[in-house]
């Protein structure tokens, strides 16, 4: 079993709105608006480089709010699935209760963070958890599990999903490698898979 991560200090010191150049607040003055939580998590990594910033936010409103066929119970079903799989506790944290409220069973999100299969999912669910767990672990898709999310999302909606797995999990490894950490140390912090 791996490591579980302590609750260190992050490598990023958060900085506040008066530390920003100017490129950094233009684009963090309308991040801000849409946040509760000022320069946290992920925005205080990507508010180093605004450039990448707006590229990653252009990609991030589409894969958000312009994916037809991933309704939001699957979008955040995706981010646990992925999160879980980079061990990344801040990502895990803000999403958890958005599954929740979204409609995700609170034994099946248990049973992703435990990394046992989740049980009692509806089939969109279980297509989704099938083809990012299998693509996740496999780092393929065998053509039986394909199929099934295929038969299930559609061909467009399931390339979104891959696209918005790899999305979370570029900001997981963001967070993961600036040891961004939740503002209270976790229950049950993730541990990070083994091999």
């Amino acid at each position: 079993m791996g490591q579980s991560k302590g609750h260190r200090q992050s490598r990023l010191r958060t900085l506040s709105e008066s530390e920003l150049d100017a490129e950094q607040t233009a684009w963090a003055g309308p991040m801000l608006k849409r946040s509760r939580g000022g320069l946290q998590g992920p925005m205080n990594v990507l508010v180093r480089s605004p450039a990448f910033a707006n590229a990653m936010n252009g990609v991030g409103d589409f894969l958000r709010l312009e994916t037809g066929g991933i309704p939001p119970k699957l979008q955040e079903l995706a981010i646990l699935v992925t999160a879980r799989f980079w061990s990344a506790d801040y990502e895990w944290w803000v999403h958890v209760p958005k599954a929740i409220a979204a409609g995700i069973a609170e034994g099946a999100i248990e049973d992703i963070r435990a990394r046992r299969a989740p049980r009692g999912l509806m089939p969109d669910e279980q297509a989704v958890f099938d083809v990012l767990d299998v693509l996740l672990r496999d780092k393929q898709v065998d053509d039986a599990t394909y199929d099934r999310a295929l038969a299930v999302l559609g061909e467009v909606p399931l390339i979104h999903l891959v696209a918005f797995s790899g999305f979370y999990g570029l900001l997981a490894l963001l967070l993961n490698a600036t040891e961004t950490h939740t503002p209270v140390v976790p229950e049950n912090p993730l541990e990070a898979l083994d091999g």
